[in-house]
């Protein structure tokens, strides 16, 4: 069962988490958050009712339900967590990470990135084989591309890149506006209000999820608010017409293609898997988007919403040296560099605020390195 990264705080000041919580945020949008994962590690802060939020402790919400439906299934309780975070999170992203799961009772033992996980789950079933592969993580919030190298039992990370402000959401967001513009224009919608907005949006969300294949998909949208008064409106949506709208969108997965296959130093045609994780890679167009660049269908023996998960479980296993994954072992890279802030002499002047890198992007993890100033 999926849970998804939803927190709603009713008007009893109690906090509901996941389908629950999307649930009841249709009714009332104003109590809950979703996507807040965008927002780790800034002071963004979520007003739910009469209560504020920052990212951090939504997702503790979340963690603390993952937690609690961990320890039901197990049986004992659970203190320890791998935690997963897109490859292109920053520093502070990642503390975040570590302080919601402390706040939800969780001690982190690893944090892994979730093209490695992908690529961990991957390679336990496939460990007789030696391949190079990419993987697209396309998620709700977030988009890695990890170019990597199994062999004799190693996952090799070779390069990675990404945008942490592109996923799924933007594909929705897109239909919504879509959808927005025809009922506006053919029935003289009233969808200001939040309650239609969020209507609108859940059944957007369905659609997507669930007719993306389909030449055509309708939208029920029963009370629809008019200038003319409440309607029952059923409304059809043309596959070629939302995927025209979602070309944006497609056009910005390419960039991190392009770099990840840069930085390895590879060329498409040097790959022998495309492994596609995270649920928005369902989408017909990023299938078709990595099927071109890459001139072979996507990998998709393994389910892409769980498949981060599994390498979770894998990670988990080495650390606690379980037999079942024998000697598996995982190199990652540091997919940004890191450094200190320093002033540097111009002239007669003193100029602070200048970056002065210690490990350059792309550096095989785990690594030490001094600098002296």
């Amino acid at each position: 069962m999926l849970t998804p990264s939803a927190v709603y705080v009713d008007e009893h000041s109690q906090v509901l988490v996941g389908t629950p919580a999307l649930a009841r945020m249709q009714l009332d949008p104003r109590r809950g958050a979703a996507v807040f994962k965008r927002d780790m590690g800034t002071d963004k802060r979520f007003s739910l009712g009469n209560r504020e939020f920052t990212a951090i402790e939504l997702s503790s919400f979340v963690l603390a339900s993952l937690k609690e439906d961990a320890e039901a299934a197990l049986g004992c309780p659970v203190v320890e967590a791998v935690a997963i975070v897109p490859a292109y999170f920053g520093e502070l992203q990642r503390r975040a990470t570590q302080e919601a799961c402390a706040l939800a009772g969780l001690h982190v033992e690893r944090i892994v990135n979730e093209p490695t996980a992908a690529a961990l789950a991957y390679s336990l079933h496939e460990r007789s084989r030696e391949l190079r592969a990419v993987v697209l993580d396309l998620g709700g919030g977030s988009f890695d591309v990890t170019v990597l190298e199994i062999f004799e039992g190693v996952v090799e990370i070779q390069s990675s890149a990404g945008d942490t402000r592109l996923g799924g959401e933007d594909f929705l967001d897109m239909l919504v506006q879509f959808a927005c513009e025809i009922l506006k224009e053919k029935h003289r919608a009233l969808l200001d209000e939040p309650v239609v907005q969020a209507r609108l949006r859940a059944a957007c969300e369905r659609a997507k999820r669930g007719r993306s294949l389909e030449p055509k998909t309708a939208l029920a949208l029963p009370g629809l608010p008019t200038e003319r008064g409440p309607l029952d409106v059923v409304l059809e949506l043309e596959r070629t017409a939302v995927e025209a709208r979602w070309l944006p969108v497609i056009d910005r997965l390419r960039a991190p293609i392009a770099r990840a296959l840069r930085d390895a130093n590879v060329k498409p045609e040097d790959l022998d898997e495309v492994l596609l994780v995270g649920g928005a890679t369902r989408v017909p167009q990023v299938i078709r988007l990595a099927a071109d660049q890459f001139s072979r269908l996507p990998n998709r023996k393994l389910p892409p919403d769980e498949m981060v998960a599994l390498g979770a479980a894998v990670q988990a296993a080495l650390k606690a040296q379980s037999r079942v994954v024998g000697d598996l072992v995982v190199t990652d890279i540091a997919p940004f560099s890191m450094g200190v802030e320093v002033s540097q002499g111009v002239g007669a002047a003193m100029v602070a605020g200048i970056f002065s890198p210690i490990l350059d992007r792309g550096c095989v993890l785990p690594v030490s390195r001094e600098h002296e100033y």
